[in-house]
């Protein structure tokens, strides 16, 4: 029994999404901003993007410049994210769609290391695509999972 309830524990640490912008367009200079607040525990962690669209979106993937400064002794890095939306015949990937509203999420290539408990940091993100002015771009999701490494200290008493 005691297997089966680890097994379901829940290791999303952060999860938010943000909204590209009230008329519906996303700009390239308009950046999404995501401040991770201090409560993870120290360890690895999965990092994943979500892209919420609409099929008023005009292309089969998206390119993002996602940021971060969770590493203190670097500053921010990035890296770019190639997010596909849509098959090679231009149908929608509905891993979770709602309706209009389509939800598609990758994983970056690599873990993300907290060497602290309680360590705060921030993500940015903007989109790359060559149009200036993006559609059907609703909102966009940042995800951290713990993936393992130094666990949460139990509080003694």
């Amino acid at each position: 029994m005691a297997i089966l309830i680890s097994g379901c524990r829940d290791t999303v640490g952060y999860h938010v999404y943000q909204p590209t912008a009230e008329n519906g367009i996303w700009e390239r200079t308009d950046t999404l901003n995501y401040s991770v607040p201090a409560m993870l525990p120290a360890g690895k962690y999965e990092v994943a993007v979500s892209v919420r669209h609409t099929d008023v979106y005009p292309y089969k993937d998206l390119w993002l410049w996602i940021e971060h400064d969770m590493d203190k002794s670097t500053g921010y890095v990035g890296d770019t994210l190639h997010v596909q939306l849509a098959d090679d015949k231009g149908r929608w990937y509905e891993g979770n769609s709602t309706g209009s509203l389509f939800t598609c999420t990758q994983k970056l290539p690599y873990t993300l290391y907290l060497p602290v408990d309680s360590m705060t940091g921030n993500f940015r993100i903007h989109h790359l695509m060559r149009t200036k002015l993006l559609s059907g771009i609703t909102d966009v999701g940042i995800e951290l999972r713990f993936s393992g490494g130094v666990q949460p200290k139990k509080n003694k008493k």
